[in-house]
């Protein structure tokens, strides 16, 4: 197995450099890709440089520590706004769906209230018409032409 080319003091210092450039402004994302791209430095030795820095005890950089901070409570492919954004729109989604439910609710009650009041009205109209006489309806009833 092949031991991995040392990254060396500068290569650290401009990835610490872009790493506050990244801290400092909230529209840069917050991804190791931005990270190679501020500090103009390859893929191969920004990965060697994260590896080299947990495992080297000799001068320790911090830069798992410092990038688990960054990128913390956010999704890495989104800058701080888009996830605040992404977050209210999941929220609303949260509350329409909460809405939705209630208002199925809603019509449930109306419909049983609406039940209640017809089975009501037909029970008054039954005891109305047993203390009356009844009301005769002629069958026999002129046809119009």
């Amino acid at each position: 197995m092949a031991i991995p080319k040392p990254v060396s003091d500068q290569i650290f210092e401009k990835i610490l450099a872009a790493m506050r450039r990244i801290e400092a402004d909230p529209e840069l994302r917050r991804t190791k890709r931005q990270i190679e791209q501020i500090a103009g430095v390859s893929h191969d030795a920004v990965a060697r440089a994260f590896r080299q820095d947990a495992t080297n005890d000799g001068k320790p950089w911090g830069l798992n520590e410092r990038y688990a901070r960054l990128s913390a409570g956010t999704s890495a492919r989104r800058s701080p706004q888009e996830a605040e954004s992404h977050a209210l729109q999941r929220q609303l989604n949260e509350k329409n769906q909460e809405i939705r439910r209630l208002n199925d609710a809603l019509d449930a009650y109306a419909i049983a209230l609406f039940a209640h009041t017809v089975n009501a009205e037909q029970e008054r109209n039954r005891t109305v018409r047993q203390s009356q006489d009844p009301i005769p309806i002629g069958t026999n009833r002129p046809r119009r032409r």
